[in-house]
C-alpha cells in the first residue's frame, strides 16, 4: 500500500496579499474618477450657462418683441375697424342726403308745376287728374278734366304753351260731359315738362 504524505508548507515562502491596500487603492481610483466626473459636469454646466445665458436673454427680448408687435397689431386693427365703420356710417349718411336731396328736389318740382297750372288753367275750366310719366329731368304730363266750353279749353291749352315748364302741348282726347252743360267737354292735354318729377299723380 502505497501512503502519501503533503509537502509541509511554508509561511514565509507563500505571497502575502493585503487586501486592505487593494480597497484602498480601489476607493481612491474610485473617488479620483468622480472628482473627474464631477469636474466635467462642472465645466458642461459653467459651459451651458456661457452658451445659453446670451440666448435666453435674446428670448426674453424676442418675446417682448413679439408682445408689443402684438399690441401693435391690435391697435391697428381696432383702428382699421373704426374707420371702417366711420366711413360704412359716413356712405349710409351720405345716401340718406342723396335720397333727401331726390326728394326735395321732385317736391319742389311738382310745387312749381301746380303753382303753374293754377295760373294757367281758367274759370269754368277743371282738373281731375295730373299724372307724370317718365322719369329724370323731363317727362310727358298728362291732365285729364272737364271744362264747360271748347273756348274755355282752348284758353286753357294756350297758356300752357306759352309756360316755358311745358313743350310740345296738344290735345289729345275730347269727349261731350253734359255734366257741365251742353257745350261741356272732357278733355285729355299731354305735354312735354322739364323738372325732376315722379311718376305718380295728383288724383282728384
Amino acid at each position: 500500500m502505497i501512503g502519501w504524505k503533503s509537502p509541509a508548507l511554508n509561511r514565509l515562502t507563500l505571497p502575502r496579499v493585503d487586501l486592505n491596500q487593494q480597497r484602498g487603492e480601489e476607493r481612491r481610483r474610485i473617488l479620483n474618477r468622480s472628482r473627474r466626473d464631477a469636474l466635467a459636469l462642472i465645466a458642461l454646466g459653467v459651459f451651458a450657462a456661457v452658451v445659453l445665458m446670451p440666448l435666453s436673454f435674446q428670448a426674453q427680448d424676442m418675446s417682448g418683441d413679439l408682445a408689443r408687435a402684438q399690441r401693435e397689431l391690435d391697435t391697428v386693427e381696432m383702428r382699421a375697424k373704426m374707420i371702417t365703420q366711420t366711413g360704412a356710417n359716413t356712405d349710409q349718411r351720405l345716401a340718406r342726403w342723396r335720397r333727401y336731396e331726390q326728394t326735395r328736389t321732385r317736391r319742389e318740382g311738382w310745387r312749381d308745376l301746380l303753382s303753374v297750372l293754377a295760373v294757367c288753367i281758367p274759370e269754368r275750366a277743371y282738373l281731375e287728374q295730373v299724372r307724370v310719366e317718365g322719369k329724370g329731368k323731363q317727362g310727358d304730363i298728362v291732365l285729364q278734366g272737364s271744362a264747360e266750353t271748347m273756348d274755355t279749353l282752348k284758353r286753357f291749352t294756350e297758356a300752357l304753351s306759352n309756360t316755358p315748364l311745358f313743350t310740345g302741348v296738344r290735345l289729345t282726347e275730347t269727349t261731350s260731359d253734359t255734366a257741365l252743360g251742353v257745350r261741356g267737354v272732357r278733355f285729355r292735354i299731354q305735354a312735354r315738362v322739364a323738372g325732376a318729377l315722379t311718376s305718380s299723380g295728383a288724383g282728384n
